[in-house]
């Protein structure tokens, strides 16, 4: 019999691969009720485990030609928060990381064109207490 521990692994494990499975095919393959999954489920979500559901989205099929993994340092008096929430409020940013390392924060930016995806990185350059951005684009997301 698999502890509780296990189960909500498990559970875990099964929503990171398929977000959309629903609760009854999940209670199917680990052999226990879809009210248990549906309660470890819940505490997850509450314990703040589970942050939200996303969607996988092949932005080249949309029109979206040119795709960014950003870097970006800020000055070390910065405000970490206010230039976080700046750089995620920009609307091509679609994800931003505060990271370890040579580099303060990574975003990922979906764009139409080279372009817009030059409008960005200067729009990124114009954020107070942003020191430095450098784009990289992306060949092929696995």
């Amino acid at each position: 019999m698999a502890t509780s521990k296990e189960i909500k692994s498990k559970i875990l494990s099964i929503l990171i691969s398929d977000s959309r499975k629903s609760y009854r095919t999940i209670a199917n393959e680990l052999g226990i009720s879809t009210t248990t999954v549906s309660r470890i489920v819940k505490d997850l979500e509450d314990e703040g485990v589970i942050l939200g559901y996303t969607t996988m989205v092949d932005w080249n099929k949309l029109g979206f030609d040119s795709t960014l993994c950003i870097q970006v340092n800020i000055a070390p008096e910065a405000d970490t928060i206010e230039v976080g929430n700046k750089i995620k409020n920009i609307n091509a940013i679609k994800q931003v990381f505060y990271t370890t390392g040579d580099t303060t924060f990574s975003a990922y930016a979906v764009c139409k064109n080279s372009q817009d995806a030059a409008t960005v990185l200067e729009e990124l350059r114009r954020v107070k207490g942003v020191e430095q951005v450098v784009g990289h684009t992306i060949l092929k997301i696995f």
